[in-house]
């Protein structure tokens, strides 16, 4: 199993059993914490270099737009909230 998995396993485990929870709480905790990681592994992106200055502050801009678009729609989605 990936080590990141099994880490978010186990928080799973221990959030479920801290809460007296049953398996279906301690999925439910183990599927927000992967949703919750694949957002910060899209925030982390960051956007291409290139050598006009001019372009690449529309390259910024245009990533940063596109990656708070992409965390949004996942919280949606997924009924994320902060």
């Amino acid at each position: 199993m990936n080590k990141k998995i099994k880490e978010l396993a186990e928080q799973a485990f221990e959030s479920a059993h801290a809460e007296n929870g049953n398996m279906p709480m301690m999925l439910e905790k183990f599927a927000e914490l992967i949703v919750r990681e694949c957002l910060n592994q899209l925030q982390e992106l960051t956007p291409l270099k290139i050598s006009n200055e001019e372009h690449q502050k529309l390259v910024d801009a245009t990533h940063i737009a596109a990656v708070s678009i992409g965390v949004a729609k996942i919280k949606q989605h997924f009924g994320v909230k902060e």
